[in-house]
C-alpha cells in the first residue's frame, strides 16, 4: 500500500487520478515513487503512459524501472522485458500519437486559479 505523506499525516488511499498524476510529476526522484507507480498502474489509465516512459528513461532505481516496465506492458498490452528501455522508447516513439497525455498544464493552471480564489477561471479549465 502506498502512503502519501504531508507533514505528520499519512494517507493510504484511495487516490484520484489527479492526485496520482501530481505525485508522478512532482516526485520523480522520491523514494516512494515505486508505490506511486503501482497506484497509477492500478487505475489502468493510459493517460499515464507518457510520464511512465519519461520516468523510465530517467530511472536510476532498478526496482522503479522494473515497476515502470510492468506498468507500461500492462497498459499497452505489449510484452516488454524488464530493463529493455530502448525497446520501450522505440515502441513509444512509434505509438505515442495514439495515446492522450495527462493534461498537466491544464491541471496546474486550474490549481493555481483555485488557490488564488479565481474560481470562475478554475471551473473553465475542467
Amino acid at each position: 500500500m502506498v502512503f502519501f505523506e504531508g507533514g505528520t499525516k499519512q494517507y493510504g488511499g484511495p487516490f484520484t487520478s489527479d492526485e496520482i498524476a501530481l505525485k508522478l510529476k512532482n516526485e520523480a526522484k522520491a523514494k516512494s515513487l515505486e508505490g506511486v507507480v503501482n497506484a497509477a498502474r492500478d487505475l489502468n489509465q493510459p493517460l499515464f503512459l507518457a510520464q511512465f516512459v519519461k520516468l523510465l528513461t530517467d530511472a536510476t532505481d532498478l526496482m522503479v524501472a522494473d515497476r515502470l516496465t510492468l506498468s507500461i506492458s500492462e497498459l499497452t498490452k505489449e510484452d516488454f522485458r524488464p530493463r529493455d528501455i530502448e525497446q520501450i522508447k522505440s515502441w513509444w516513439n512509434t505509438h505515442k500519437n495514439s495515446y492522450t497525455n495527462w493534461p498537466y498544464e491544464e491541471l496546474d493552471q486550474g490549481l493555481r486559479d483555485f488557490g488564488s480564489a479565481n474560481y470562475s477561471a478554475a471551473s473553465k479549465i475542467i
